[in-house]
């Protein structure tokens, strides 16, 4: 009875073993995240899934996953380069405003890893930023009205009229 159960310890400590070895990613931006975006424009973010933050796991589906400060929440799925390990998703934020950003390893995706928060431009071609370099007829109106008032002002000041002085004798003759 003895060996039996002796077995059977040693046949349990190796499966409890085994079943929980594993089961864990890491990931890693192929490169830093941008210091700026403007809304609409796409962020190609290149992910680098890791089992136990060093081998290479590849078919897996990672993704990216946004959300704005309304709680508006977008997911962003992530596809193969080729390369061992290696994702690409196209994220894309849909308006300005800080937005929270995690990455889920398509492994487990227990926990999300997290970027810090990313503040996002408003889009190009709003009034905010013209998109071709467009004229700035806000910022023209505005310094066109300064520039009238300006010369309203030496206008008026050239209408006034100076008060005579009265005449002045110098020994004798006027002047």
């Amino acid at each position: 009875m003895s060996r039996f159960a002796f077995v059977l310890l040693v046949a349990f400590a190796a499966t409890a073993g085994t079943a929980h070895a594993g089961g864990w990613a890491t990931v890693e931006l192929g490169a830093p995240a941008p210091k700026s975006l403007d809304s609409g424009e796409p962020w190609r973010v290149e992910l680098i899934v890791k089992q136990h933050g060093i081998t290479p796991l590849d078919g897996v589906t990672p993704s990216v996953e946004i959300t704005g400060e309304a709680g508006a929440v977008r997911k962003f799925e992530a596809r193969p380069t080729g390369r061992p390990g290696t994702y690409v998703a196209e994220v894309t934020y849909p308006s300005a405003g800080t937005w929270k950003t995690r990455i889920y390893d398509g492994f487990t995706d227990a926990v999300p890893h997290r970027l810090s928060p990313m503040t996002v431009a408003p889009a190009l071609g709003t009034a905010a930023a013209p998109a071709d370099g467009g004229f700035p007829w806000p910022q023209a109106v505005a310094v066109a009205l300064v520039a009238l008032l300006f010369l309203g002002g030496i206008l008026a000041t050239l209408g006034l009229q100076r008060p005579r002085l009265g005449t002045v004798t110098l020994r004798g003759r006027a002047a």
